[in-house]
């Protein structure tokens, strides 16, 4: 039986809430909605000092040992929105299996950061 991933987090720029995604026979998947980052698309030449936190971010769920992180490529921390920083996005929307009995909840891999996909990287990286 997998045990439900459900953290607060508040801070003086980010406000959580928990929301559920999905239900399988009774187990609630959770995921934090972060509201305060900006939304991230693809787009190579623009730098963001959000893009370094994103890519720090994803490098630490790399390094984590998850069940699934092999998915998320070690990548530069360069604040540039690229393919690279892209595939780690949609690994990351597609990332559900954590390991042992824990998992969290699949986003669409659409590859943009949006708030949901600000609040798994933030849970995952901060686990």
């Amino acid at each position: 039986m997998a045990k439900n991933i459900n953290r607060s987090v508040s801070t003086t720029n980010k406000s959580a809430g928990t929301i559920t995604i999905d239900d399988f026979g009774g187990l609630s998947l959770y995921l934090e909605s972060y509201k305060g980052e900006p939304t991230l698309r693809y787009n190579q030449g623009t730098y963001s000092s959000y893009v370094v936190e994103l890519q720090h971010e994803l490098n630490i769920i790399h390094d984590s040992g998850f069940s699934d992180s092999y998915l998320i490529k070690h990548i530069d921390e360069d604040g540039y929105f690229g393919s690279d920083t892209l595939s780690d996005v949609k690994a990351l929307q597609a990332f559900s299996f954590i390991g042992g009995e824990d998992y969290c909840a699949e986003l669409t891999q659409d590859g943009i950061v949006g708030q949901y996909t600000w609040g798994k990287l933030n849970m995952l990286a901060n686990e």
